[in-house]
């Protein structure tokens, strides 16, 4: 009887080993087309084969309360930090799909005329010329020998995706009445691009370096992997961090009569916050009113 035993212990710890070597082999089958990415476990698909939902088709008599909402999106604060995510910011993705054409790129928030490529360029990268002085104060000349120019430095400045730290988005909140629900649709995003002091790298101010018309670019973002604070596992794209609204923001304007953005009319930084708080309430004040009734 022991030895029967023995012999059912050793045909079960031969089995275990042997299940335990194919679990740790990889597959043999099926070529490379299952493989996964180098640095990888498994092949992931999801992001590559994603494609945005649409939108619920709206029509003009449904809609009773309309709002455009300009919001600012600083890539400083926790929350959106994967905007600055290096290995590829946000501001990397939109410049790499206009490049290739896969993005129209607009000159303002009205979306009716596109930047020329060459105007993109310019804005990622910024040539300078310096006269060159000897020691004494006086220019250099030419050297007539070599046809070389010495009286001038060229120097090429390349586009630092760092100098993006904030987003302008363009929004529309509005009531539908068919479903009695509020909704917001972004309408367009614009990186705004800091102009630094070349000699004391002083921040002078920003300028908006294009617009994208948000439901042109929905497409691309859904492909384009987002960096997932909480999980690696649970892979978002562009496309979700703007359905999802997982970002801060605050309001910078609200459509008015005058066209004026708050800063215009409070030039109290903190009253331009309040004010921006005082217009998201506002919203949120209204849905909960059409709620009521």
């Amino acid at each position: 009887m022991k030895s029967i035993v023995q012999i059912f212990c050793l045909v079960s710890a031969f089995f275990l080993a042997g299940s335990t070597l194919m679990a740790q082999q990889p597959p043999q089958g099926g070529g490379t087309e299952n493989a996964p990415k180098k640095g990888d476990i498994y092949k992931r698909k999801n992001i590559e084969e994603r494609v945005p939902l649409p939108y619920h088709h709206l029509e003009e008599k449904d809609i009773v309360w309309e709002k455009r909402i300009w919001r600012v999106i600083d890539v400083h604060e926790m929350i959106n930090n994967p905007f600055a995510y290096p290995p590829k910011p946000f501001i990397t993705i939109l410049t790499e799909s206009a490049n290739e054409g896969n993005i129209p790129i607009y000159g303002t928030d009205e979306f009716v005329d596109t930047i020329p490529m060459a105007d993109l360029l310019s804005k990622l990268s910024r040539v300078d010329t310096i006269a060159n002085i000897d020691e004494w104060g006086n220019p250099v000349e030419d050297d007539p020998l070599t046809e070389k120019r010495e009286d001038i430095t060229i120097i090429r400045e390349e586009f630092n995706p760092e100098n993006v730290t904030r987003y302008r988005i363009q929004e529309v909140w509005f009531f539908d009445e068919e479903n009695s629900r509020m909704g917001v649709r972004i309408v367009g995003i614009a990186p705004l691009m800091e102009i630094r002091d070349r000699q004391s790298d002083k921040v002078l101010g920003e300028s908006t370096m294009f617009w994208v018309y948000y439901p042109e670019a929905r497409s691309i973002l859904a492909r384009e992997k987002a960096f997932n604070t909480a999980s690696d596992v649970d892979v978002m794209s562009w496309e979700d961090i703007f359905e999802m609204r997982l970002f801060s923001s605050y309001i910078m304007k609200e459509s008015n009569v005058y066209d004026r953005r708050i800063a215009d009319y409070m030039k109290n930084p903190l009253d331009a916050l309040f004010e921006s708080e005082n217009i998201h309430m506002g919203i949120f004040n209204l849905e909960q009113q059409s709620w009521q009734h």
